[in-house]
């Protein structure tokens, strides 16, 4: 598992703006994450600290005053984003819809989902994302009040990595599903025929 960002003042600022993120609909949190760790992280790297005592919110400040708040850049990351008005609105308090591949996010009510009083944390659905413009598998995610994207961040996982971490492999799971279901047929097949021998020599 990766380390998390141990500076606290960079690890509020990614945790603030993963929040801000996946309020917005048609943004890849996790790549905006990783570049703006990256940003911050040379911004913190090359500015002159004091005190270690100051460092926390001092960090912060000048994050801020570099970069911009976390609602800045989570703003600036949805201009331009085709984002169509759903048929329906939803009612999904909490929950957040991603495409497995590319990333793509956006509040589960905000296209029309309604999830109240499910028990589980995630559910894997069908659906076309508009960002890789195919049918694929789009995961259900309470995680929309959480900041346990930043968290696994680290400080040298890339987009693609920390999703390959939230989701399952599907290649392996239908590779063993397809295993499953051709050991069950041999064995069946082997069984009607012992039984038809069986038959035969009564």
């Amino acid at each position: 598992m990766p380390h998390p960002v141990k500076e606290p003042a960079l690890a509020r600022f990614l945790g603030e703006l993963e929040l801000s993120l996946k309020q917005k609909s048609g943004v890849v949190p996790e790549d905006v994450l990783c570049a703006t760790r990256d940003r911050a992280m040379s911004l913190l790297t090359a500015s002159p600290r004091g005190d270690g005592a100051r460092v926390g919110r001092d960090s912060y400040e000048n994050l801020v005053r570099s970069l911009g708040s976390p609602s800045i850049i989570a703003e600036q990351s949805a201009e331009g984003i085709d984002v169509p008005q759903p048929s329906r609105v939803g009612n999904a308090p909490g929950w957040r819809i991603c495409c497995t591949r590319c990333g793509r996010s956006a509040p589960a009510g905000s296209v029309g989902i309604t999830r109240l009083g499910a028990a589980s944390w995630h559910k894997y659905v069908g659906g076309r994302c508009r960002g890789c413009n195919r049918i694929r598998w789009m995961r259900l995610l309470k995680d929309l009040d959480q900041t346990n994207l930043s968290e696994q961040l680290g400080s040298d996982l890339n987009g693609d990595q920390l999703r390959a971490a939230m989701h399952r492999p599907w290649t392996m799971v239908a590779l063993i599903l397809v295993a499953v279901a051709t050991i069950l047929t041999c064995v069946t097949l082997l069984l009607a025929a012992l039984f038809g021998l069986a038959n035969l020599v009564a």
